[in-house]
């Protein structure tokens, strides 16, 4: 097999476990190892999020009823002992165009959220792991003041405790109902609203937030609330 692939691609021995944490556009695996490590298969996959990472099962026809139980489920795709050349490339080369389109879809998600005027944050247990442009020019604000926010809640009639705004925003569970913070920035009170929902990252749930300042619509409005 590697004689066949290798004219075309760079081909990677895998000689444990441990491989499946290396860095490949696709897997090629037998049924026996399959049977021994679906479930490693099936984290390395889980670990690559949205993006698609496939895996090839290569079985012979007699063990095929114990392999298929893993095809999509674990595996993307099935190929038969003894194996033809041509079918061989030509599901390597059908599995890794879909890496490709996985991966450059991802790429215009991120250029797309780097280029929009919301803020938008990706928060973990605690732990912010991702600000857009536009939110950290909102972080800076709050940065050459006291850095601290406080959410407003008119409904309820009390307001939130203070907190610097990346704290914040790293500890909120998800939520697609808006919350409204104030903001003291030293241009004045910065208002925003925040929206967020559980998604899965790196096959761990997270929570990605957008954040949008509504200082000048409430204020066109003349509805801030007055403390």
């Amino acid at each position: 097999m590697r004689e066949v692939l290798s004219p075309s691609h760079e081909v990677l021995d895998a000689r444990s476990i441990e491989a499946l944490d290396d860095s490949f556009d696709l897997g090629i695996v037998d049924g026996l190892a399959l049977n021994r490590s679906w479930e490693n298969v099936q984290s390395r996959r889980r670990a690559e999020g949205a993006t698609f990472l496939p895996f090839l099962l290569l079985s012979s026809r007699q063990d095929v009823g114990m392999a298929t139980r893993h095809l999509f489920t674990v595996v993307d795709d099935l190929i038969l002992a003894p194996i033809d050349k041509v079918e061989l490339l030509a599901r390597v080369e059908t599995l890794l165009r879909s890496r490709r389109y996985s991966l450059e879809s991802e790429a215009k998600y991120y250029t797309l959220v780097e280029n929009l005027p919301v803020g938008v944050y990706l928060a973990r247990e605690g732990q912010l792991l991702y600000a857009n442009p536009a939110l950290f020019g909102i972080i800076r604000k709050t940065w050459r003041s006291s850095g601290e926010c406080q959410e407003i809640d008119a409904a309820a009639g009390e307001d939130g405790p203070k907190a610097r705004l990346t704290d914040w925003l790293a500890q909120q569970a998800p939520s697609l109902q808006s919350r409204l913070l104030r903001v003291p920035t030293f241009d004045g009170d910065c208002w925003l609203e925040v929206i967020s929902s559980e998604i899965r990252h790196q096959g761990e749930p997270a929570v990605m937030g957008i954040v949008t300042d509504v200082t000048e619509r409430l204020h066109a409005r003349e509805t801030v609330p007055v403390q």
